[in-house]
């Protein structure tokens, strides 16, 4: 990997929803709306599985922590 590469991790669907203690619909709808950063993994693909930006969750969580 070159010296100045950004590396994002990512998470699943189900990850992020155990982590946000919402269901799977609810991140879901995060994605759709632009709450939650996520890119499918083959969008070529109908119905390809989610990578959900950790960074993205992690924002998700600190503007949250009230809720």
């Amino acid at each position: 990997m070159p010296q100045n590469a950004i590396k994002r991790t990512f998470l699943t669907v189900s990850q992020a929803a155990r982590r946000l203690d919402k269901s799977e619909r609810t991140i879901i709808n995060y994605i759709n709306e632009g709450t939650l950063y996520a890119e499918q993994f083959d969008p070529g693909k109908p119905r390809s599985d989610w990578m959900i930006s950790l960074d993205s969750v992690e924002r998700y969580e600190r503007d949250h922590k009230d809720d």
